[in-house]
């Protein structure tokens, strides 16, 4: 598995990274971790996410997707 990203948890970057992938059906796996922050709300601590993909996932659907737009042209 390679990191393809990482960031505050429930921010609106790592959803939109989350949403995409799903989007796109390619499975992902998130490891979450505690991180030192300011946080507004006082507290000293806030999940951080780390996103994985397998290198084989991402292949297999770059292959497909070209794939799929060769045969929309026939």
């Amino acid at each position: 598995m390679v990191l393809l990203y990482e960031f505050w948890r429930d921010d609106i970057p790592t959803e939109v990274v989350r949403e995409l992938l799903e989007e796109l059906g390619i499975p992902y796996k998130e490891r979450v971790v505690k991180k030192r922050r300011k946080s507004l709300y006082g507290q000293p601590y806030d999940e951080w996410s780390k996103i994985y993909v397998e290198k084989s996932d991402l292949i297999e659907w770059l292959k497909n997707e070209i794939e799929r737009r060769i045969n929309s042209y026939g």
